[in-house]
């Protein structure tokens, strides 16, 4: 799930900090965090139920990807 470049955007939210230059135990925990915080929040919205943590990155993929972009 460790993909900076495309997980920055939705990080920047003021309730998260994590810390992307060097991996850590702390750092991995904060993301596992917001992953578990962004996956309660899409189960809660009709139609974005995300079944595992690879529905979740998938979803942080596209927010974060130029070619989705309308």
């Amino acid at each position: 799930m460790r993909h900076p470049f495309h997980a920055q955007p939705p990080a920047r939210a003021p309730a998260t900090s994590i810390i992307w230059a060097q991996p850590s135990w702390p750092g991995y925990q904060r993301l596992l965090t917001f992953a578990a915080i962004l996956q309660r929040d899409l189960n809660r919205r009709p139609g974005f139920i995300a079944r595992d943590m690879i529905d979740v990155q998938s979803f942080i993929w596209v927010q974060g990807a130029d070619e989705y972009t309308l």
